[in-house]
């Protein structure tokens, strides 16, 4: 039998009328089918304060994090109020902490934030280098199609320490070449919007 944020253990009364979701509640989630995590979601901002307990705990599992991360990236609603500690678990040691919250820097970053993404496109994971690609592409600005070029160039130099062969993959390289030239024509499509119309 499943577990959703309503069936655990009771949550604490915060106020009359009102249901406060501990961290301990989003630490025993379970999600076996896409409609849970959906329920979830639709709980939205009742859930930030658990969300920011476990991700300001410096003690915190990494799966918890990565939990987070994921339904913060699948919600809607303003989460800005997460924006430093998604920029600070970038340089975390735990791949999938450092891909999540790639991903939900894709939706609530901007392109000030495409320098520190770009150095993810030599991650020692495949995993992450594929979601900072996909972030540069979604909020990426002129100078990260510089950092594409120069990580392309250089595909060969970059060696995989632990396997002793090239880091970046044939996969990737598709990859950032196809993200590359998504952002190119975002960024230009952009610069023809704003330009203002000719005179006649």
């Amino acid at each position: 039998m499943f577990l959703l944020l309503m069936e655990l253990v009771a949550p604490t009364i915060h106020q009359p009328g009102q249901i406060k979701y501990t961290a301990d509640h989003v630490r025993q989630l379970r999600f076996e089918e896409a409609y849970q995590v959906d329920k979830v979601v639709r709980l939205g901002d009742k859930l930030f304060d658990a969300f920011e307990e476990i991700l300001l705990d410096p003690t915190a599992d990494p799966r918890h994090v990565v939990r987070v991360f994921s339904l913060l990236t699948k919600m809607t609603i303003d989460r800005s109020q997460f924006y430093d500690l998604a920029l600070a678990k970038l340089a975390d040691k735990t791949p999938g902490v450092r891909r999540t919250a790639c991903a939900l820097l894709a939706g609530i970053g901007g392109e000030k934030d495409g320098p520190v993404v770009a150095i993810l496109l030599l991650d020692g994971d495949m995993t992450v280098r594929r979601v900072a690609a996909e972030t540069l592409e979604a909020i990426g600005g002129k100078t990260d199609l510089l950092a594409f070029d120069l990580a392309l160039r250089d595909a060969d130099r970059y060696i995989d320490k632990q396997y002793m062969q090239p880091l970046l993959h044939t996969d990737d390289v598709k990859r950032y070449t196809a993200c590359r030239a998504k952002l190119e024509k975002r960024l230009k499509e952009a610069e023809a919007k704003a330009k203002p119309p000719e005179k006649n």
